[in-house]
C-alpha cells in the first residue's frame, strides 16, 4: 500500500475477500499493514494469510482504518 493522501494514517486495515469462478465469495480475512502510522508517500508491505481453498479464483482487497470506516483507494493499471 501506498499512501498518496498527503497525511500521515495510523491503524490502517487490509480487507481481503476471495471469490469462486462465479463470483460468489468463499471467504475473507484481515490485518493490519506493516508500517503504523504509514507517512505521506510512504509504501507498506501487508499481507493476509487464509487457508488455501482451490475453489479461490479471484481476490478484491480493501484498506480502511481499524474500527472505523474505509479508505478511498487508487488502483493503478500495470
Amino acid at each position: 500500500m501506498k499512501n498518496i493522501s498527503g497525511k500521515k494514517l495510523s491503524n490502517v486495515e487490509v480487507l481481503v475477500t476471495w471469490y469462486d469462478k462465479n463470483g460468489n465469495m468463499i471467504t475473507a480475512g484481515s490485518a493490519l499493514i506493516g508500517y503504523n502510522p504509514i507517512l505521506p508517500g510512504q509504501i507498506s508491505p501487508f499481507g493476509v494469510m487464509e487457508i488455501y481453498n482451490p475453489a479461490m479464483k479471484s481476490a478484491t482487497i480493501e484498506f480502511k482504518f481499524l474500527f472505523r470506516g474505509s479508505i478511498d483507494t487508487y488502483h493503478k493499471k500495470k
